[in-house]
């Protein structure tokens, strides 16, 4: 049931690129619009995401150190009485969620980087008709250029322009390219507002 309610609906739509991929080339579909389908393969990544709950982390946490401490006082059972001693060592556990706390949100950023910066070559590059025509694609030969070189660029380019840092080294040339940047740093805004207010409750509550 858990799964049903989580992360059924990804793969589901992850796993249907493949029907649908063995139907469009029955129907001699372009190369290129067969490509797309694989996009649905994206939908896999928030299945991280979903691993990495923090409620699961923090019991196999809690259930670690309480095996601990059971092994040491069946060993030493006069530390049983100590309370000098922090035997259930709490403070680790507390050091130990909270660095996970940060490390997901770290992954978060760089995931939803990942998919803008992944969804922003596409639309750069199914808008760009021509060699002549001044987009995004064009100004950065990203024609040219290896798959991981192209990979790098735009998620290093939709990642500035998400902490609005925006250092300008690449930036959108066209009409199309500026209006969806526009959402984007709306995006930007709203996500990189909840991770800092994440961030500092994660600082407070230390």
């Amino acid at each position: 049931m858990h799964y049903v309610k989580g992360a059924f609906i990804f793969d589901l739509v992850a796993t249907s690129a493949w029907p649908l991929l063995e139907l469009l080339k029955t129907q001699s579909y372009p190369a290129d619009s067969i490509k797309l389908i694989y996009l649905l393969r994206l939908f896999r990544i928030s299945n991280i995401l979903i691993l990495m709950n923090l409620q699961i982390f923090t019991g196999h946490v809690r259930d670690y150190y309480r095996k601990n401490l059971i092994k040491t006082i069946l060993a030493k059972r006069d530390i049983q009485e100590d309370q000098t001693v922090d035997n259930n060592k709490i403070m680790q556990q507390i050091f130990l969620i909270k660095f996970y706390q940060v490390f997901r949100l770290i992954i978060f950023i760089l995931i939803l980087s990942y998919f803008l910066g992944t969804m922003w070559f596409i639309m750069t590059m199914y808008t760009t008709y021509n060699d002549d025509q001044f987009t995004f694609y064009n100004a950065y030969g990203l024609k040219y250029l290896e798959d991981m070189e192209n990979l790098t660029i735009v998620v290093y380019f939709v990642f500035t322009t998400l902490t609005t840092v925006g250092l300008g080294d690449f930036n959108p040339k066209s009409e199309i390219e500026r209006g969806v940047m526009t959402f984007v740093l709306l995006i930007g805004v709203a996500c990189f507002s909840f991770v800092m207010s994440q961030f500092i409750d994660i600082l407070l509550k230390v």
